[in-house]
């Protein structure tokens, strides 16, 4: 009997380490696709920079208003890039039998494009244009990442916890192309129980 209720034990332990585990191979998929709907993106702005001779603008203002999403969208190949499979609010749009991903959705995104991105900030830096390259160090800039808005400053990004949706961490690519999933306390530390962003990985320069 001894024997029995062990083997019980054991077969229950060795199932909730298996349904752990299918949750983390889960999550890391997810990761996965996120990421690559990032280089997608970057992709995308490349693009319209290519052809418009700058990047897209942040937003215009109007009724509605546009965001660089829209302006991008026609470059994008799978307007599932815009939707992250860890966004609770996209994440029918990865289910089997989904509907093909509306245009008005597809425009508010799943992610957000760095504030500090326009060119009054390029001007400021020197940069002869608003393009990519002319950033100094392009690796140490963030570009777009994981956001519930069109466009990020660093305080409210930190404020939603919505948009650490990859295990407590988020998703970024640098304006160089790299992607990277980090924590809050990649871009800052905690001094008194405030949070201090570093701005430098923000700003144009």
């Amino acid at each position: 009997m001894r024997n029995v209720r062990e083997l019980l034990t054991v077969l229950a332990v060795g199932g909730v380490l298996l349904t752990m585990t299918g949750l983390v191979s889960k999550e890391s998929a997810r990761r996965v696709q996120c990421q690559a709907n990032l280089r997608e993106l970057f992709r995308a702005e490349q693009q319209y920079e290519e052809t418009y001779g700058s990047l897209p603008p942040l937003y215009i203002t109007g009724r509605p208003w546009k965001f660089w999403h829209s302006f991008i969208a026609p470059m994008v190949k799978d307007v599932r890039s815009f939707a992250c499979p860890s966004d609770p609010r996209m994440s029918y749009l990865y289910e089997k039998g989904s509907p093909l991903f509306g245009g008005t959705v597809a425009l508010t995104s799943c992610y957000g494009m760095n504030r500090f991105m326009l060119p009054v900030g390029a001007k400021k830096a020197g940069a002869p244009e608003f393009k990519l390259k002319y950033l100094k160090d392009p690796s140490y800039t963030v570009f777009i990442m994981d956001s519930v808005r069109p466009f990020v400053t660093p305080d409210l990004l930190w404020k939603d916890k919505r948009n650490f949706r990859h295990d407590g961490k988020a998703n970024y690519i640098f304006a160089d192309g790299s992607v990277k999933h980090l924590e809050q306390t990649f871009f800052g530390k905690f001094e008194n129980d405030k949070f201090v962003t570093d701005l430098t990985r923000w700003h144009w320069r």
